[in-house]
């Protein structure tokens, strides 16, 4: 793993922030796609709870990779 520093900033793990933005990118497919299968239900409310919960923690999912992310970016 590379550290490396940044005009001022404090030292960065850039292969860290790299593997957590291929990880977003496949989390946020996961979530786009519990989205489009309760969007097949009309109503969405009919959507069966497991689906209705599986896009419920991909998204809390996709929040706490985007947190992490910046937490290591912006962190001083």
């Amino acid at each position: 793993m590379k550290t490396t520093l940044e005009k001022g900033r404090p030292f960065f793990n850039y292969q860290k922030i790299e593997d957590l933005e291929e990880e977003l990118v496949k989390a946020i497919y996961a979530q786009r796609s519990f989205e489009e299968q309760i969007s097949l239900f009309r109503p969405q409310r009919l959507a069966p709870s497991m689906l209705i919960q599986s896009f419920i923690d991909s998204k809390k999912r996709v929040q706490a990779i985007e947190m992490e992310i910046r937490g290591l970016r912006y962190s001083f």
